[in-house]
């Protein structure tokens, strides 16, 4: 149980086994922490494990049953996942793995990856019009079927073959990815899908495994209908959280979960992963999220130095342009980076705190301010260009106070 997550979280992973074995997991759980902290593979293996239905070797890393094979590829229909996450970059950086490498591994890995985000597609979750997604449900299946090419695939299939199929994927994945960025909450209609096929009882009364990402970014409707959800929770399923802030969740949703909390990895599993899992030089990246920013395309270095420049800008420090301020807004809309943008900010900002050159009082109304904004644009799916040129407004006059 938990093998992969033990090489960076092994306590965690001890934890998790351990409650799993003596059948005291709990129903509704929270799993908080930084991105790449492993959370995610927390609650697929967990999900499966619950899932498992062999009798002797229940849970075991290799258990051969229907339903862990089913897990390993996500093709469980029995798991629901809504999920926020930096999907185009993970995956992108799958795809040029699997064009690299070709193997089992990497095929994997690519595999999980896409269906982690098809997954929010599930035909549980439909939108009751059957209009108003449809397109994106359509590329999900789309994406479906060449994913059961890819598990298909030879072991010896040719570079050109795979460069098809990885061509034909991201062609295929294009609108989901631009749907990713349009809406990153949480909304009612999911939760109340979610709620209802909770109702439902299913073939052979197997476990539901229900993942939802990011509730913190939920919408004031689908917080309260988990509210509803989490209090009297059906027989047989279980509910996974995740969240990288459990301080914006609220109190009556965390008074009914477990709360687990996953550290950062340290340098040591960064490396290992990088460089036992990814085959790439763990040298040549700081952090996981910077490998994989890489992958989708996204400059990390680039990105510190846009956020350094917007600071200093709207500090006084430095000149800043109307130019400057278009600039930088167009480059995170179009790269749907606003989250990561936002921490590079808040990171500077704690240096020029630290180094005190403002005071703590004006730091907190700036980390308010950015907060407030982050929120709004994720919960409400606001354009992020503007919801940047109006935040730079606020933190001037917040500066000039």
């Amino acid at each position: 149980m938990f093998e992969e997550l033990a090489t960076t979280q092994p306590a965690m992973a001890r934890r998790l086994a351990t409650e799993l074995s003596d059948g005291t997991f709990a129903q509704a759980s929270l799993f908080a922490g930084s991105r790449y902290s492993g959370r995610m593979t927390a609650a697929l293996e967990a999900g499966r494990i619950l899932s498992c239905s062999s009798e002797g070797r229940k849970g075991q890393e290799h258990c051969s049953c229907p339903s862990c094979k089913a897990f390993r590829t996500l093709e469980n229909t029995n798991l629901v996942i809504v999920s926020s996450r930096d999907h185009q970059s993970v995956i992108e950086t799958g795809m040029q793995n699997f064009q690299r490498l070709r193997n089992d591994s990497s095929r994997l890995f690519l595999s999980r990856s896409v269906r982690t985000m098809l997954l929010q597609y599930h035909g549980v979750l439909m939108d009751q019009s059957g209009q108003k997604n449809q397109t994106a449900y359509d590329a999900a299946a789309q994406a479906g079927e060449l994913l059961l090419q890819l598990s298909n695939l030879p072991s010896d299939a040719s570079q050109s073959v795979v460069d098809k199929l990885v061509k034909n994927l991201r062609t295929v994945l294009k609108p989901l990815f631009a749907a990713s960025k349009r809406s990153a909450s949480v909304s009612i209609s999911q939760v109340r899908a979610i709620q209802d096929w909770s109702d439902m009882t299913s073939m052979d009364n197997a476990p539901k495994i229900a993942i939802i990402e990011s509730i913190d970014q939920a919408t004031e409707g689908a917080r309260n209908s988990l509210l509803k959800m989490l209090e009297e929770p059906q027989p047989n399923i279980w509910y996974i959280l995740l969240t990288e802030y459990p301080g914006r969740i609220m109190q009556t949703i965390l008074s009914r979960v477990r709360k687990y909390f996953f550290p950062a990895i340290d340098e040591a599993g960064r490396a290992r992963l990088l460089r036992d899992v990814f085959f790439v030089d763990p040298s040549q990246f700081d952090t996981l999220e910077s490998y994989f920013l890489s992958g989708g395309g996204v400059d990390s270095a680039q990105a510190s130095r846009l956020a350094r420049q917007f600071l200093d800008g709207v500090s006084g420090k430095t000149r800043y342009s109307l130019e400057d301020l278009a600039g930088f807004a167009s480059w995170v809309d179009e790269t749907g980076q606003i989250s990561y943008v936002f921490r590079l900010i808040l990171q500077e900002l704690e240096q020029v705190y630290l180094q005190e050159k403002i005071s703590s009082e004006k730091a907190k109304g700036v980390s308010d301010i950015m907060g407030e904004t982050l929120n709004q644009a994720m919960v409400y799916n606001q354009n992020h260009r503007l919801a940047i040129e109006g935040m730079y407004y606020r933190l001037m006059e917040k500066f000039n106070e």
